[in-house]
């Protein structure tokens, strides 16, 4: 029995399971003490005919075209990957429950000289959900199934087909395996260099993104390792990446970050992302903030009390904070079911109706500190490039994929088609899907290992003949060992073997 083709649609719902939970909501406060009288930046006001957005990001980013200069009136300007980055990358907007504005399409413009054809195409996924692929430059409905108009909380585009990808054919020597790869060119990138939303009258709608003020920000202890818990994540808009605290003495109580802006700001209101949020096993899994108290240098501090929820819980405060230095400490906690350690997925400041974050170049850096860790190792040719493998033997075919990217994430897809011999048995379908950190052990030789850890998500499909079909689904908190040679790939217990070449 020779086994069906096998197309890889990959859904990146380990991207994409945070992008319905974006709703804030009001948390429960009790004031204190109150800061100073406004003395910094006037107050912003809605604009009622604009798109507010809580976050963006890429998932890859050349320095200077990161997602930002999508938004910054620049014609010339944008967002584009790495150099070697392309299939499955892509960007993620959430949308802020203050727009009012109905949005009903959408039109992302590619990048000058982008490694991209006329068959090249955009998946695009709203509140979580695949829409449709679509070319760069099309416009795009999409409202729900109907011509239904649908409340907007998350957009995600990613680049699903791209151009120029070379295939290798090879067989593994004793083994009745036929391999594909799939390679991108190492001087490709994809990017975008407009994206329009439109509103129901057919006009573009302006977007207003977080503000990015610089500064720096410290914690008070930070788990290893840090490139994986620091407490940028606070300001990354990866609500699947936290700050994490490290004290081994305590569960959080009395943890403080500070903040400092290299110009002065007025904060009126903060939301906040508690807990880890990688997924719902991690949330629980870990501490969560209960009281805090936020202070501006000089002036008391102020107490709020967070709701033990997932969901963004928004504070306007009975007074604004001003200045550039700031402090907020927890006093007490939610405890975790499994670990000690306190986490914090994500922070947003406002000034009025505008959104503001603090911004430093540690991304930047952190990617930079990785490529340097990698040197002339099999890790650093492999940085912020896609495997691809289509496995192919009797009675089972399998498609599957992973990036490490050099910021320290990383993200694996897998999609399987098994069948039995017997025509009155069952036909197995899988998709797996894992992202979360990565980090360097060691380097030996011509190996390196690295320890991955995160999300594990899987859904499993039996059609059994005369019976019909029966589905699983599973997300658990995984780690596993990669061993990367020149040739392969191979984790130690859940992640199984690629193939570079």
């Amino acid at each position: 029995m020779q086994n069906p083709n096998i197309k890889y649609l990959l859904l990146l719902t380990a991207i994409l399971f945070v992008a319905c939970g974006n709703d804030p909501k009001t948390a429960a406060t009790s004031q204190t003490d109150t800061a100073n009288p406004a003395t910094t930046p006037a107050t912003t006001t809605l604009n009622p005919d604009a798109v507010y957005l809580d976050g963006l990001y890429a998932t890859s980013t050349e320095p200077g075209h990161d997602i930002a200069r999508l938004f910054d009136n620049d014609s010339a300007s944008g967002w584009r990957t790495r150099p070697g980055a392309g299939p499955d990358e892509g960007i993620m907007l959430y949308l802020s429950n203050t727009t009012a504005v109905q949005i009903q399409a959408l039109k992302a413009d590619a990048f000058p000289n982008a490694t991209l054809d006329a068959d090249s195409r955009i998946q695009i996924y709203v509140n979580g959900q695949p829409l449709r692929a679509a070319a760069p430059g099309e416009r795009v409905d999409l409202r729900a199934e109907g011509g239904k108009d649908q409340r907007i909380n998350s957009i995600f585009l990613r680049f699903s087909e791209t151009a120029n990808e070379l295939v290798t054919q090879r067989s593994e020597p004793g083994e009745d395996l036929d391999i594909s790869i799939e390679a991108f060119p190492a001087d490709g990138f994809v990017g975008l260099q407009s994206l329009t939303l439109y509103n129901d009258k057919g006009e573009a709608i302006s977007i207003v993104p977080p503000k990015r003020v610089a500064g720096k920000l410290t914690a008070s202890s930070t788990l290893s390792p840090e490139s994986a818990y620091g407490a940028d994540n606070l300001f990354d808009s990866r609500k699947e990446f936290a700050w994490a605290e490290g004290n081994a003495a305590t569960a959080g109580e009395g943890e403080t970050l500070r903040f400092h802006f290299d110009q002065p700001v007025r904060i009126s209101g903060v939301q906040i992302w508690n807990g880890y949020q990688r997924s719902p096993e991690h949330f629980r899994a870990n501490a969560r903030t209960k009281d805090f108290q936020l202070s501006a240098a000089n002036a008391p501090a102020q107490t709020f009390t967070l709701r033990d929820d997932p969901a963004g819980q928004k504070i306007d405060f009975p007074t604004a904070f001003e200045g550039q230095d700031f402090e907020l400490k927890i006093n007490s906690i939610y405890p975790g079911k499994k670990y000690k350690d306190l986490a914090i997925s994500e922070i947003l400041f406002y000034n009025g109706a505008q959104p503001f974050i603090l911004h430093t170049d540690y991304v930047v850096r952190r990617a930079e500190g990785q490529r340097g860790r990698a040197g002339n190792t099999p890790l650093a040719d492999l940085l912020d490039r896609r495997i691809y493998n289509v496995l192919d033997q009797p009675f089972e075919a399998k498609a599957q994929s992973i990036i490490l990217r050099s910021d320290g994430t990383f993200v694996l897809y897998e999609e399987s088609e098994s069948f039995e011999t017997d025509a009155n048995t069952q036909v197995v379908t899988g998709e797996t899907i894992a992202d979360g950190n990565w980090e360097m052990l060691e380097s030996t030789g011509g190996t390196v290992k690295v320890k991955v850890f995160g999300k594990w998500f899987d859904a499993t499909e039996v059609l059994e003949w005369y019976k019909g079909p029966r589905a699983k689904e599973a997300t658990r908190i995984f780690s596993d060992v990669l061993t990367i040679t020149a040739g392969t790939v191979e984790g130690q217990k859940m992640i199984g073997t690629f193939y570079r070449k």
